[in-house]
């Protein structure tokens, strides 16, 4: 999450759907807590909203998103990046939830808990159908299930499994929490392969001929964005739960899953850091070259960067982010040859900046696809980085509320697809 910004604690109030509906149309004033790192509040908040990054409704007695107003502010508010509303009454309206599912897509809610409420696992099953793909990295639907029924399982697992196998709607998903709800050991073989995909679980053994080898590989990508999936399986079984074809020719039996588990989630972690360290990279070569370079002559022995045909500075660019895939490419350069971007998030020199010449050819950045461009200035010297300023310069910077900003902005917070450009 963001390290700066203001966050509204209204948790164990007793707040109705009346009263929440009131409050979040309504000016926050004195409600909201302080930044989070600095302690300070900024005056233009109370009213504005625009700098309410957390806010946290858990244990209190909502019944309805729509009623409450959490479906059209979550919409509107559009600096919210973390909903806590674990311990409340919501559910089982599957219309009410339909609604909320699409609307965080339009969203920016990063993480949300929507724990111990009454959604039942149809509920849940509603929720993952219709949700869209959205910014949510962190997700918490623990303890949904008030009693283990085989059917009832068997239509909230294959909802997630569905989600998870479609890499386009998953795409942004990091951490997803489902403790304390009874999963069976057929549902526990889903989730597993769900992440591995087809080609990664496959035991060529299994294949009868060369044709079938072709066609399971193909069958489902891997899901690289997953880097943790919480949940404890039982050791009954559900014969409702029917995995996908392509599984019947799995290497991983009962006693391999976990370990199959564990090294894919491994391996979505080390793509993750590799993709950032890659990006920031890039980053700092394109905002020299295309932000703060300019040509002043010819030097003996030198050909300037800035006279290199376009395809032939990008081809030298795209060596230093090897890993990304184009969209991730194009977007960091967009961002790192915008002047408008530098000190985004970090309070430094956010005034604006004249247009530069466009030395690397690249798409003019656009502001609408970031959670947050106004950040609360948080001066607090612990995370100051004194030796690397922003972009490599010596100035230091607000190295973590920089850093988390530039990766969600650019695509750049998740690994990137195999094979795709997407």
């Amino acid at each position: 999450m963001h390290l700066s910004g203001v966050r509204l604690d209204r948790s164990f109030e007793e707040l109705t759907n009346a009263s929440c509906k009131r409050l979040l149309e309504g000016t926050f004033g004195e409600s909201l807590d302080r930044c989070l790192t600095c302690g300070s509040l900024p005056m233009h908040a109370t009213e504005t909203k625009n700098e309410l990054h957390e806010l946290n409704l858990a244990g209190n007695e909502l019944t309805s998103f729509g009623a409450s107003g959490l479906t059209s502010f979550v919409i509107s508010c559009r600096t919210l990046v973390m909903l806590e509303l674990q311990g409340n009454n919501i559910g089982p309206d599957f219309d009410d939830i339909a609604e909320f599912a699409r609307a965080l897509g339009k969203s920016n809610v990063q993480y949300l808990n929507i724990s111990t409420n009454m959604l039942g696992p149809e509920g849940i099953s509603v929720f993952f159908d219709t949700l869209p793909r959205s910014r949510l990295a962190t997700l918490y639907i623990s303890a949904t299930f008030t009693e283990w029924e085989p059917t009832m399982e068997a239509t909230m697992v294959h909802s997630i499994a569905n989600y998870l196998f479609d890499i386009g709607r998953s795409r942004n998903l990091a951490a997803l929490h489902m403790m304390g709800n009874a999963f069976s050991q057929d549902a526990h073989v889903l989730f597993v392969h769900t992440l591995l995909g087809s080609a990664r679980s496959a035991d060529a053994s299994k294949f009868p001929d060369n044709a079938t080898a072709a066609h399971v590989v193909r069958a489902q990508e891997p899901n690289v964005s997953l880097l943790l999936l919480k949940y404890a399986p039982e050791e009954f079984t559900n014969n409702l739960i029917k995995p996908p074809w392509w599984v019947k020719y799995s290497l991983y039996d009962s006693h391999k899953q976990p370990l199959a588990l564990e090294e894919q989630l491994e391996r979505n972690a080390r793509s993750c850091r590799l993709a950032q360290r890659q990006a920031t990279n890039l980053r700092i070569a394109a905002r020299i070259l295309g932000c703060r370079s300019k040509y002043n002559g010819s030097v003996p022995g030198v050909f300037p960067f800035a006279q290199l045909p376009s395809e032939l500075k990008l081809c030298v660019l795209r060596h230093l982010a090897p890993s990304l895939n184009e969209d991730q490419f194009e977007s960091v350069l967009s961002y790192a040859c915008s002047a408008s971007t530098i000190g985004y998030c970090c309070g430094l020199n956010t005034y604006a900046r004249p247009d530069v010449p466009q030395i690397i050819p690249f798409t003019p950045w656009n502001w609408e696809t970031c959670a947050c461009r106004q950040v609360h200035t948080c001066p607090c010297h612990e995370y100051w980085d004194i030796q690397q300023g922003l972009d490599g310069g010596s100035m230091p910077t607000l190295k973590h509320a920089f850093s988390e900003p530039f990766h969600e902005c650019t695509g750049t917070n998740v690994a990137p697809r195999l094979g795709s450009g997407n």
